[in-house]
């Protein structure tokens, strides 16, 4: 059988461990207390490495959010990139590539959905071309270089939840905001998918980030055409 997105949606809620959420037994997993402090696990699904990147839940994943926010770092292969994002990258992609055990798909909710497309950069250019990379609530991680070297991943697809004809979605995927020279892109076209947040969830403005969410618009089928590519 393929591997669907909902079952990449759904591994992508399972490394957050939430109460109550079914456990998932990975088949390599860093918790992010080494030097690297970056989250990732593996799951191998019918020879193919499922990495994913977790999103923020510690201080240090917060700093790194906001680490340089608008001033990027460029990079000397795959462009300028947002550096909190990059940072510690490199120490993943060489802990990976000792154990991988055959094709990789990329995947990751929020910074790690950022941290999951600069991966995959990172990735290609260390001759690793990922079979796929599935990514929700996607901030903009790089510039047109790190686009044009994800243009190489055939199953390539980033997922904004919102509400369908209005302006509510989630505004993690509207940052960083690209002014003047600050051409943040999204590497591939936003599809848009719908589940709705409880009355007055406690995110407030970014209610419709939870990855719960989409796990449940992915399921559910609830989705619409991918949103232009300068989204």
């Amino acid at each position: 059988m393929p591997i669907t997105d909902k079952d990449v949606a759904d591994l992508c809620v399972a490394i957050y461990k939430y109460p109550g959420s079914p456990p998932v037994t990975w088949d390599r997993f860093d918790d992010g207390q080494d030097s690297d402090q970056i989250c990732w696990g593996v799951k191998v699904i019918d020879g193919c490495d499922v990495l994913v990147f977790r999103g923020s839940t510690t201080f240090e994943d917060w700093r790194r959010d906001f680490d340089a926010w608008a001033d990027p770092f460029g990079h000397g292969k795959i462009g300028p990139v947002h550096p909190g994002f990059l940072l510690g990258l490199d120490q993943v992609l060489q802990e990976y590539r000792h154990g991988a055990s055959g094709k990789l798909l990329v995947a990751g909710h929020s910074l790690g959905s950022g941290r999951a497309s600069i991966f995959c950069g990172l990735a290609i250019v260390a001759g690793i071309v990922p079979v796929g990379r599935v990514v929700f609530g996607e901030p903009r991680p790089g510039f047109q270089p790190l686009a044009d070297l994800i243009s190489s991943i055939k199953e390539s697809r980033s997922y904004r939840n919102g509400k369908f004809g209005t302006f509510e979605h989630d505004f993690v995927t509207d940052v960083p905001y690209r002014i003047g020279p600050l051409q943040y892109v999204h590497p591939t076209p936003l599809i848009d998918v719908s589940a709705l947040p409880p009355p007055a969830d406690e995110w407030g403005v970014f209610a419709y980030h939870h990855m719960p969410l989409y796990a449940q618009a992915i399921a559910q089928g609830s989705m619409r055409p991918p949103a232009a590519l300068t989204a």
